[in-house]
């Protein structure tokens, strides 16, 4: 092969290489840009801890965060009570963890109800079976909800943004739980039972996601007794010290797109999911 034949083989070489790692680059940068899709875990308070209308707030505020969230958003709503280390759902749209899964298209079919209408008819069914059958036991098992929440987050890849909605006054009441001690956030000495999160052996790492807990506030809220419910910044400070035990660093729980206690309602981020 003559010289010059050679030193335009080299060129054409080196051109092609170089071809070759721009379009890598493009590749990756596209990939980095891709538009994550969000999966969506909501767990909904249906204990007798809550009042008649905080219940029905629950149903409301369930609603108005699907309502908010992406077209092409996958999600599952779960109740908060005795046995939510087995969850049934309410309702979802994409996979979940029981074993009666239906599709949001073939409940709503089937009832030939809207979202909203279904939501709030299955919270107040299950609210009112809990008073019934057990009016002097709160059983609100919110720890055991934990692990439940990183096996069902397990199911998706990077190309997903995980989000953690919790509904609920968060009053831990359950005999059995990950700390393998019985909790009752309402009744305990809180310095006492804020230690025993120590004993959280194997806490599930929920660090991916995005923590979101609303308080259902209503009109009732300022009829309960002084003294029956402890107050709220304890509340909020067992659960921000039990998230931190499940991988949510000190910036991560100062991060109000990562984790954020609301009061009352909606927070502002969620309500602009559809617009991102």
């Amino acid at each position: 092969m003559s010289r010059n034949a050679v030193g335009s083989f080299i060129v054409l070489l080196l051109l092609s290489t170089l071809s070759a790692c721009g379009g890598s680059a493009q590749q990756t940068q596209s990939d980095s840009n891709k538009k994550q899709t969000k999966v969506v875990l909501i767990w909904c308070d249906v204990t007798s801890s809550l009042r008649d209308l905080e219940s029905e707030e629950v149903a409301n505020l369930a609603s108005s965060v699907l309502d908010h969230l992406p077209e092409d958003a996958r999600y599952v709503v779960y109740p908060i009570q005795n046995e939510t280390g087995r969850p049934v759902h309410i309702i979802k749209k994409g996979p979940s963890l029981d074993a009666t899964s239906v599709s949001e298209a073939e409940t709503q079919d089937t009832m030939n109800v809207d979202r909203a209408t279904y939501i709030k008819k299955e919270i107040s069914r299950l609210y009112q079976e809990n008073k019934k059958k057990h009016p002097h036991d709160r059983r609100t098992c919110i720890l055991n909800t934990l692990e439940v929440s990183a096996k069902y987050f397990s199911q998706f890849d990077d190309n997903y943004d995980p989000e953690l909605v919790f509904i609920s006054d968060m009053l831990e009441d359950c005999q059995y739980t990950p700390l393998h001690r019985n909790v009752q956030l309402d009744q305990q000495p809180f310095s006492e039972t804020i230690k025993m999160i120590d004993s959280f052996a194997s806490p599930p790492d929920l660090s991916r996601a995005r923590i979101t807990i609303i308080v259902p506030t209503a009109k009732d809220t300022a009829t309960v007794p002084s003294g029956q419910r402890p107050a709220p910044l304890d509340v909020e400070r067992f659960w921000t010290t039990v998230f931190a035990r499940c991988n949510f660093s000190k910036d991560l729980l100062a991060n109000k797109d990562r984790y954020f206690w609301s009061p009352e309602g909606v927070p502002e981020r969620l309500l602009r999911l559809a617009e991102e």
